[in-house]
């Protein structure tokens, strides 16, 4: 019985290719706004050689073709009686979005994650809104700041 063949070419059968590709940035300070706002990433967590990402900057590159998984929070803190909305955008335009009507005075969550075919240098940025026209806070919860906004890209080995 044959469980694999030889690989034609000239690849090692044994060899594993790895094309993983990840960054993660973060929003660990406050940031205030009215109308739908774009996140100011001040931290990049963490992230494999090919990003070229600065802290700052609202919109980050992807670096290579691929199927990327993506994953952002919107933290925001105590918010009474209006709706908050997480916006992502892909080259500029809303792919993701979701929102939060809290009825009490409470912190708001929001997650959102999933897959999407881009091309090496497309943009992608996360916006942050809240009803009413009225400045808000996006960044750490302010019950506990170790939870903070986030958006992380995680290059999928296929695709």
């Amino acid at each position: 019985m044959v469980l694999a063949n030889q690989p034609e070419g000239e690849v090692e059968a044994d060899a594993i290719s790895s094309e993983y590709s990840a960054v993660k940035v973060e929003r660990r300070r406050n940031q205030s706004g009215s109308g739908y706002v774009p996140i100011a990433w001040d931290t990049v967590a963490h992230s494999t050689p090919d990003w070229s990402v600065s802290e700052g900057s609202s919109e980050i590159a992807v670096p290579s073709d691929g199927l990327w998984l993506v994953t952002c929070h919107l933290q925001s803190p105590s918010t009474t009686g209006s709706t908050c909305k997480s916006r992502l955008n892909i080259g500029g335009t809303p792919v993701m979005s979701g929102w939060f009507t809290p009825y009490t005075a409470t912190e708001v969550s929001i997650y959102m994650s999933e897959p999407f075919q881009m091309t090496a240098g497309t943009g992608v940025s996360l916006y942050g809104w809240l009803t009413g026209g009225a400045n808000f806070t996006w960044g750490p919860s302010g019950s506990d700041p170790s939870v903070v906004t986030s958006l992380s890209l995680t290059r999928l080995p296929i695709g």
